[in-house]
């Protein structure tokens, strides 16, 4: 407690610790109702432990360990916010390359063997290959199709010629969103630091708080209720991209505890708010 006392009598306020964690506090909140996105980088996940192919991107696979190996046992299931994914030049959905990437591979195979013989297939590597070319040849190449057509698509994170995992795909554009409404889900605080949550949400307004508008039409389209549509859209995954080794039931319960989970967290930010 003595540290705590002199790390705020010393270094910073007692109002710039609760400012920074109702920011961190309302960054998360959007991460449990659903921002992020499925697709990795193996040779990142596993640290180059298995694969030192940094090319392509896969859907996360579905892994268990049987005494010293690891087992591939298909994919889990892609998240909502993918499925709203599209190529911004053309509009294909991201998820359009899963069926093919999907067609190499058996439940139960170790996953060294897994990944030798995908990365030595033809059709399959080409098409994870084909979701990295996207996501790396430059900024906003990929976006949200918001169900809100006053909001349109929104800016996804893309770098050019780099794949920052945990940013890539699952924030929003930095230049877009910045000096927006929009700031919460850009992918790094550097142009923002020394300002509070406070300070952000009085230069750029919304309704909401930290909560955009073109934030709010993202989880809008997720099928979050809001006081703008106070009807839940009750979303579905398309069948054709249902992944190998993976129940259907399985699948959905696990979302039904994050959605719980997240409506828990979301009452007590109205309350604290």
């Amino acid at each position: 407690m003595d540290s705590l006392d002199f790390l705020l009598n010393h270094f910073c306020s007692i109002n710039f610790v609760l400012s920074f964690l109702f920011y961190h506090f309302s960054y998360e909140l959007d991460w449990w109702l659903g921002f992020g996105t499925r697709w990795i980088q193996l040779s990142a996940a596993l640290k180059d432990s298995v694969t030192s192919r940094k090319d392509y991107l896969l859907p996360l696979p579905n892994l268990s360990f049987s005494s010293s190996q690891i087992i591939f046992n298909g994919y889990v299931w892609p998240n909502l916010f993918d499925g709203f994914i599209v190529d911004s030049k053309t509009n294909v959905p991201l998820n359009s390359h899963i069926p093919q990437i999907i067609k190499y591979g058996r439940s139960g195979q170790f996953l060294e063997d897994f990944i030798t013989g995908f990365e030595s297939s033809s059709e399959s590597i080409n098409a994870a290959a084909a979701v990295y070319s996207l996501v790396t040849s430059g900024p906003s190449a990929i976006k949200f199709a918001t169900s809100d057509p006053s909001i349109g698509n929104m800016n996804l994170a893309t770098f050019r010629n780099f794949y920052a995992p945990g940013s890539t795909i699952a924030h929003l554009d930095q230049d877009t969103y910045v000096n927006t409404a929009d700031f919460l889900m850009i992918p790094t605080v550097a142009n923002i630091t020394g300002q509070t949550l406070d300070d952000l949400t009085a230069k750029h307004p919304s309704k909401y708080g930290p909560i955009g508008p073109g934030l709010l039409a993202i989880l809008q389209s997720m099928g979050w209720p809001t006081k703008e549509a106070p009807n839940p859209i009750y979303v579905t995954l398309a069948k054709d991209v249902m992944m190998p080794g993976n129940s259907s039931a399985g699948s959905w319960s696990k979302l039904s505890m994050i959605l719980t989970i997240s409506c828990l967290l979301s009452v007590i930010f109205f309350f604290i708010s």
